[in-house]
Parts: structure tokens; C-alpha cells; sequence
């Protein structure tokens, strides 16, 4: 699968733990934050 589909199943609810950003006008899959702080990004 290829990101325009992942960013289509994300956005259609296929994926429930990731949410989607535009990062350089560009639609990007990203998962959700956790309560694991060492696994995020700071």
C-alpha cells in the first residue's frame, strides 16, 4: 500500500491509532501519541 491509500484508510476510520498531518502540504499518516513517553517524539 502506498501512502495516498494508507492517508485514505486513515481518514475513512480504517486505522483507528494514527491521525493525519500535512507536513510540506503534504497529507502524512502519523500515529497517535501514547501514554509511553520514550516511545514519542519530544
Amino acid at each position: 500500500m502506498n501512502r495516498q491509500e494508507l492517508v485514505k484508510k486513515i481518514e475513512n476510520g480504517d486505522y483507528p491509532n494514527y491521525h493525519i498531518r500535512k507536513i510540506n502540504d503534504l497529507k502524512t499518516p502519523v500515529s497517535n501519541p501514547d501514554d509511553t513517553e520514550n516511545n514519542n517524539l519530544d
